[in-house]
């Protein structure tokens, strides 16, 4: 009796586990869908890259600094997890916010685009020419972030796809 006991209360115990790890899962793919919701509404940058095409760097960087703030909100939100009682939760945890803290990095190049092509407007010849030179740098500067994020991105599912085995998730 005393076995069967240990046994059913060590399955209620992993049965909680397994709903706990569920719920993050959950959670961490409701994020994935609204800050990709954030990166293409197109309301939003859709007006962002039309104010580019306009020269109208001041609204760009209205709108780029709005969709920042969308996605540090959404950060912050996963960052407030308390995700200590999970196995193998805390490497998914730190390689879902590498991850976003890069998305927010290259939103960060879209807030300082949009300011150098405001110097660019500059009737200061030297500052154009400047920020002129600097907006060829940010063409680089977002093809290593692009590369990095993919490297993220690999890291996450190999984390994502541990956390699963660990915590009996995977089919």
């Amino acid at each position: 009796m005393k076995y069967l006991i240990a046994f059913l209360f060590v399955s209620a115990l992993f049965s909680c586990q397994s709903k706990k790890a569920q719920n993050y899962l959950s959670l961490l793919d409701s994020t994935d869908r609204k800050i990709f919701q954030i990166l293409i509404d197109k309301q939003v940058d859709d007006k962002r890259l039309e104010a580019l095409i306009a020269d109208k760097p001041d609204l760009a960087l209205r709108l780029a600094k709005q969709q920042s703030q969308s996605l540090k909100k959404e950060i912050a939100k996963v960052e407030s997890l308390n995700i200590d009682h999970l196995p193998d939760a805390l490497p998914l945890k730190k390689s879902v916010r590498n991850y976003y803290n890069t998305v927010l990095r290259l939103k960060e190049v879209d807030i300082m685009e949009a300011e150098l092509l405001s110097g660019t407007q500059s009737k200061d010849t030297i500052k154009a020419k400047k920020a002129q030179s600097e907006l060829i740098n940010l063409a680089r500067k977002r093809l290593t972030i692009h590369t990095e994020l993919g490297n993220l991105e690999q890291q996450r599912n190999r984390a994502k796809v541990k956390f699963e085995e660990t915590n009996g998730l995977k089919d």
